[in-house]
């Protein structure tokens, strides 16, 4: 537990706080709120079952947070308001979330890392990344979680520009989700859709999607014989030429809808872990 008061004398000069390997329970938003200064806050690897509404409303200048680690398996909607203008990365890994948390997430405007991999979402619902406000092009890490089902209106009438979206060691099979990404140019530049080390069946329709490069994808086929092992480009394109070439992409629905630092060592009881507090 920490102290309410516990970081009043060095408030004003804080910028960055590393809490860490402390085994809290309880969100110490109290004892936070005096560090109205932070512009990155790290309480990873701690015991947070519910960080509530608002608590980090108190930093005007928070830049980065890093939650990784805790025991969360849902996000509060408003659990970062009042940051919708300052937050550019957010660190959600291994929280054992099981759906991805698109309404506490999308209304930051200068977003530019989503971080939610090692969690246990198992799909992406329509409009999941559809939604976000971001100004700039967005990275999302949603590595090694069991996703095996992405609809194909995940990226709905985006306003947003993706730069990267990591999709490493997951369940997914097939390239469809990405069809409107084709058939309505939703995003100017192309985005990089990393798929290794997942089960792809790649066809003509995989071929027709990768031939476009409005995306850019990697990944490995395992399916069928005639291309297993094959990286999908360009081993896989070359060798799918001739038999695919004629195939274009199925659009799920119409293309006119185009659119500074103080270290302090702190032994808790009752624990031999080692709780590190960085100001």
């Amino acid at each position: 537990m920490i102290a309410n008061d516990a970081f009043k004398g060095v408030a004003a000069a804080s910028v960055g706080l590393r809490i860490t390997n402390c085994r809290l329970e309880d969100f110490p938003a109290q004892a936070l709120s005096h560090l109205t200064n932070l512009t990155f806050l790290f309480i990873g690897n701690n015991r947070f079952t519910h960080i509530p509404a608002g608590a980090f409303r108190h930093f005007k200048k928070l830049r980065l947070i890093s939650l990784n680690n805790n025991e969360l398996t849902t996000v509060d909607p408003e659990v970062f308001a009042g940051l919708e203008n300052v937050l550019e990365k957010v660190n959600l890994e291994a929280t054992q979330l099981e759906e991805f948390p698109s309404a506490a997430v999308e209304k930051m405007t200068k977003l530019e890392m989503l971080r939610v991999s090692k969690n246990s979402i198992t799909k992406l619902d329509s409009g999941a990344l559809s939604n976000f406000k971001t100004k700039r092009r967005l990275e999302v890490y949603l590595m090694d979680n069991d996703i095996s089902e992405i609809s194909p209106e995940v990226f709905s009438g985006a306003k947003f520009q993706l730069k990267k979206l990591q999709l490493d060691g997951n369940s997914i099979t097939s390239l469809s989700f990405l069809n409107d990404v084709i058939c309505t140019k939703v995003f100017s530049k192309s985005p990089h859709v990393y798929l290794m080390d997942s089960p792809l069946k790649c066809d003509c329709e995989t071929y027709a999607l990768l031939r476009s490069e409005r995306v850019l994808v990697d990944g490995t086929c395992r399916s069928p014989d005639d291309f297993k092992n094959l990286d999908i480009r360009p081993d896989f394109v070359q060798k799918a030429q001739k038999e695919c070439k004629s195939v274009t992409p199925e659009c799920s629905r119409a293309s006119s809808l185009i659119t500074d630092t103080v270290w302090v060592l702190v032994s808790l009881a009752a624990t031999s872990t080692l709780c590190l507090f960085h100001i």
